[in-house]
């Protein structure tokens, strides 16, 4: 696997840069987070390891999920059998969300982001800067999302405006029956909203989903919340995934990708 190098960026506060639809706001930090490296499991350990975890609730067993990187871009594979998946594409400026599950049945359905725009295509939703610093925000409103029921069969919507910001760092330990990773781990949170209004504000069925990484870990936690319009805040989680079991093994690689989604 490509090995990945920390590049240091300096960046004035509130600049602003443009990748087709996309802006991004910047706040000046103590440094620039390698977003690749937070993302992913190291490739050392990811040769021979991935992790399982546990449910909102704690207990219940949850997915498996291995770390595939390529030149381009990364799976994060969510079974044993190289499917389901997120696919994750990425240049030199920003990490995409690209494409991710239909059906937990089959790899040959799944949601694709497909802008019209041709300097985007099919690289999908601006997901994270590829360096970002804690209080960087990125803005979308192309998210023209293609929903693929078998190969090449596809109908196309969308889910509105999108903003991803990156916080924290944290110390938090992830909690779960059977969890062997060391407590008190560092994290940071990059948090995905979608289905917000045309000025980025939120709205009922406003929803966000927060990424919890730790290295050399990449992906420990994942969260959904939705907006609720009394109380004017996001609710309790609806949905979470514990991933702090570190397992040996590596059957769920490569991933199976019968429609080409991740080339």
């Amino acid at each position: 696997m490509k090995t990945l190098i920390c590049l240091w960026l300096l960046l004035a506060t509130f600049t602003t840069s443009a990748c087709g639809n996309a802006r991004t706001r910047s706040k000046t930090s103590a440094h620039a987070y390698d977003m690749l490296s937070w993302m992913l499991m190291s490739p050392n350990l990811a040769a021979a390891s991935h992790l399982a975890g546990t449910k909102m609730d704690g207990i219940t067993p949850s997915n498996h999920i291995y770390t595939q990187l390529d030149v381009d871009h990364f799976y994060w594979v969510k079974g044993d059998s190289g499917y389901p998946w997120d696919i994750e594409i990425f240049d030199a400026n920003y990490i995409y969300h690209s494409t991710t599950e239909y059906s937990w049945e089959t790899a040959s359905a799944g949601k694709r982001f497909e802008s019209l725009d041709t300097t985007i295509g099919f690289k999908g939703v601006p997901f994270a800067k590829r360096y970002m610093y804690i209080g960087d925000s990125v803005f979308s409103s192309d998210t023209r999302l293609a929903i693929y029921t078998a190969c090449g069969v596809a109908t196309y919507t969308d889910i509105g405006t999108v903003k991803t910001t990156l916080t924290g760092p944290y110390i938090e330990t992830i909690g779960g029956l059977g969890a062997n990773l060391p407590v008190n781990l560092k994290t940071i949170h990059l948090e995905y909203e979608w289905s917000l209004d045309a000025s980025y504000n939120h709205k009922a069925g406003s929803v966000k989903e927060t990424y919890t990484f730790a290295q050399p870990y990449g992906l420990v936690h994942w969260q959904t919340q939705t907006w609720d319009t009394v109380s004017g805040a996001y609710g309790s989680p609806t949905n979470a995934t514990n991933l702090d079991i570190l397992l040996l093994g590596t059957s769920g690689l490569p991933a199976y990708d019968p429609c080409g989604f991740g080339t």
